[in-house]
């Protein structure tokens, strides 16, 4: 895709609709009406395909660190479920959580 095809103004309501999804915060972002936005999602190509791989990339990464997460938070519970040391009460509630998902 050229890269020349899309303003600042373009690359800021995307930025923001990336993130939030919300039209009105990518348009006050950009400094563009609402309606603005909307004929840029809708008749655009150049502004659709660069949306589309920015919000892609965006979800990649937030699945990514959500991975990352749930595989410390088991780790997490394995170690309290292992530890005899470990309160009870913190023992019952990690295999309620593991017994609970």
């Amino acid at each position: 895709m050229d890269t020349n095809e899309l303003s600042p103004k373009q690359y800021k309501a995307i930025e923001v609709l990336a993130v939030s999804g919300n039209v009105t915060e990518a348009a006050a972002a950009a400094g563009v009406s609402r309606e603005t936005v909307h004929t840029w999602m809708r008749t655009d190509k150049a502004f659709q395909a660069e949306k589309d791989a920015i919000s892609s990339a965006y979800i990649g990464e937030l699945s990514s660190r959500l991975n990352s997460l749930a595989q410390q938070a088991v780790s997490t519970l394995q170690e309290i479920l292992s530890d005899p040391n470990a309160p009870v009460n913190a023992r019952i509630r990690a295999a309620d959580i593991v017994i609970g998902r």
